[in-house]
């Protein structure tokens, strides 16, 4: 007889409980017996990790001692990863809480030798900006300075070099590199600057691979070498954003700062490492950015083709708000040293609008019903976690009630309703633990902010155990069902978020996904079914599927966040959308403004770009690649817009961007 699955509460002793105020996913993959860090590469001798609480009005870079971060190395132990517990981040969050009100724990793992001194000598907290020292690094300042975070960049590739042969990038900071003293003051990672990539190329010749071994770049940790591969997905984006031949008239004019992002962001597809990185390296391009400044406001363009599935969908991200934050402290930090200068250009920060729009990801309950019944299918063989987020919305902010949910494992019985209080009077979040066997195979908590929907994360774990024999969720179809008593809820909303790994780590993912019998993948004809047909009534959505870091709840004319979608052929003005590029659900909330290019036809797919090393050119497909031609328009305005037909608008945005021409080799 088959064991049956039920639920225990994660006990509440400080030493192991970890502390409500962590990101939920992290809560999972840095609990005790997490195959997580070992995954990786991580090993208890030469690991750091990173943490760092962010207001829920975001990262506000104004305020003295604003960043708040911290490494922990010393409980790490082998087989028994670390945990952060109500004990380690208690101190710290109490000493915060009159600077960073409600704050949320994002953690990030990182190589010892990636930290600084100062902190990785013990848990000492870095309580200042992290970039002290900088100076002008260009001889006259340039027209535009467009700025790029992702991961796997040649920086010496020809395509970003100026006519006199020297480099076009300012600076870069490469996180995960070997940290060593310099006067930038940087946390973890190594920053070059201008003379550094120039002296490199002097001295080492043509041969890329010496010049990257130089700056102890050419190969990533923990076995993940992007810049080994003839494709690298960081060079191919920077040179759509950026990249220009020498002897162009506008390469002395367009500079590019460069942040390559640690491997666990890329790895840890759900985008929980993301945001303590990308908040810290857009900070590091828009003050590097406004050190080149002493002749008044220089424009800066910023891309980022990374994405998250889950998170509120309204612009009340900690990530999207943090952006926002940033960006108007940049705007009124340039107007105070140029106060004569007129209109203060906002820094643009475009991103991808996601490739998820058939990945079966998206569910929901109809409107107003206040149960969601779904059926969750793990695939067997996956060697990473997998997440659900389940989003209840009431009808009454001031309303108070309980979220109940039921979960039944594959061919076996229901496990023990759990309850959960929420609104205006609900207590300390708490989570619950699934065992099936006597073993812990998964986790679940809900978090319930003010003015906020409850959310329910529900973590399970690998169905694959590899040569560990660590506990596994069985693979198949999970059976789960969600609903609110006691309050009127507006709607229920479910998202898996995003798992299939990279290729080029150990745990490369196999993506889970919604079953539903009222989805259609493809019509008669056997052709993708991008829309959701107004016929069909199921739970399974293509609509909601936008990067959930590009919503906002009324765009400006001239926003801040742009969100890009792709689409498929040669001509825009007659293009549809690409069948993945993702859909909208809320128009007050959810958008797609532009779109570019993802496919050159149905046959040849891809949008060709730099390859990794210069002579060579690559192709690669998604609105990872349409946003950064977005970037160059904005830039550099190469090419033109074509409006989009209103039946179309929804997926492609109000303009739609003619493809660039592809001049010479790269």
């Amino acid at each position: 007889m088959a064991a049956q699955a039920f639920w225990r509460e994660e006990t509440s002793e400080p030493t192991t409980a970890p502390h409500p105020k962590l990101e939920p996913v992290s809560g999972w993959l840095f609990r005790r017996q997490s195959p997580f860090l070992s995954a990786g590469g991580f090993t208890p001798e030469g690991t750091g990790l990173f943490a760092m609480p962010i207001d829920a009005a975001g990262f506000d870079p104004t305020k003295e001692n604003v960043w708040r971060a911290w490494s922990v190395k010393e409980t790490i132990k082998a087989g028994q990863e670390h945990y952060f517990t109500v004990e380690l981040l208690q101190d710290h969050l109490d000493g915060f809480a009159k600077d960073i009100p409600n704050p949320r724990v994002y953690v990030l793992p990182l190589p010892l030798s990636s930290l600084s001194e100062d902190i990785a000598t013990g848990r000492e907290s870095l309580r200042h900006s992290p970039h002290l020292t900088l100076r002008p690094l260009s001889g006259t300042p340039p027209k535009r300075i467009i700025g790029v975070i992702d991961h796997g960049i040649n920086l010496f590739h020809r395509r970003f070099r100026m006519r006199n042969g020297g480099t076009r990038i300012l600076s870069a900071w490469v996180q995960n590199a070997n940290w060593q003293e310099k006067p930038s003051g940087l946390p973890f990672g190594q920053e070059w600057i201008r003379p550094d990539l120039d002296t490199a190329m002097q001295h080492k010749g043509a041969d890329q691979d010496d010049q990257l071994r130089h700056l102890e770049k050419s190969y990533g940790q923990h076995g993940f070498r992007p810049l080994s591969s003839p494709i690298s997905h960081g060079t191919h984006v920077l040179d759509l954003a950026a990249g220009l031949e020498p002897n162009d008239p506008a390469a002395n004019d367009t500079a590019i700062v460069a942040v390559q992002l640690p491997p666990e962001v890329t790895r840890e597809t759900s985008g929980s490492m993301l945001a303590l990185p990308l908040i810290m390296g857009l900070e590091y391009i828009l003050e590097r950015a406004r050190a080149e400044m002493k002749d008044g406001p220089i424009p800066v363009f910023v891309n980022l083709s990374f994405g998250m599935t889950g998170g509120p969908r309204n612009g009340m991200h900690r990530i999207e708000r943090s952006i926002e934050r940033m960006a108007r402290a940049h705007v009124e930090t340039v107007r105070a040293q140029h106060p004569d200068a007129g209109t203060i250009p906002k820094p643009k920060v475009v991103m991808a609008a996601g490739n998820r729009n058939m990945a079966r990801g998206h569910a929901a309950a109809p409107m107003n019903q206040s149960a969601l019944k779904l059926t969750w299918h793990l695939q067997p063989g996956d060697p990473s976690a997998n997440f659900l987020e389940i989003r209840f919305e009431l009808a009454d902010f001031s309303s108070t009630g309980s979220v109940i949910f039921e979960v039944t494992p594959p061919g076996r019985a229901a496990a023990q309703l759990k309850r959960f209080e929420i609104g205006q009077n609900a207590i300390e979040p708490k989570a619950f633990l699934l065992e099936l066997g006597g073993e812990v195979i998964g986790r679940a908590s809900v978090i319930h902010e003010p003015r906020q929907p409850a959310v329910l994360t529900l973590a399970l774990a690998q169905t694959d155990p590899g040569t560990t024999g660590r506990p596994v969720a069985p693979s198949g179809d999970w059976q789960i069902k969600a609903w609110v008593d006691g309050a009127p809820v507006h709607r229920i909303d479910a998202w898996i978020l995003r798992d299939d790994v990279p290729a080029g780590f150990r745990d490369t993912g196999r993506q889970s996904y919604f079953v539903d019998a009222d989805y259609a993948a493809r019509d008669e004809r056997g052709f993708p079914i991008a829309e959701d047909p107004p016929t069909r009534h199921g739970t399974i959505k293509r609509s909601g599927t936008v990067n959930a870091l590009s919503t906002s709840p009324a765009k400006e004319e001239d926003p801040v966040i742009w969100s890009v979608g792709a689409y498929r052929g040669r001509d825009a003005s007659a293009a549809d959308a690409a069948p993945y590029s993702a859909s909208p659900d809320q128009p007050s909330t959810e958008h797609v403004d532009r779109s570019a290019q993802g496919d050159r036809s149905n046959v040849l797919r891809g949008v060709r770009a730099a390859g990794t090393r210069s002579g060579t050119r690559a192709a690669l497909s998604g609105t990872s690649v349409a946003a950064p031609q977005v970037v160059r328009q904005l830039a550099l305005d190469e090419t033109t817009w074509h409006d989009v037909p209103t039946q179309k608008q929804q997926r492609m945005g109000q303009k739609s961007l003619a493809p660039r021409i592809e001049k010479g080799a790269t």
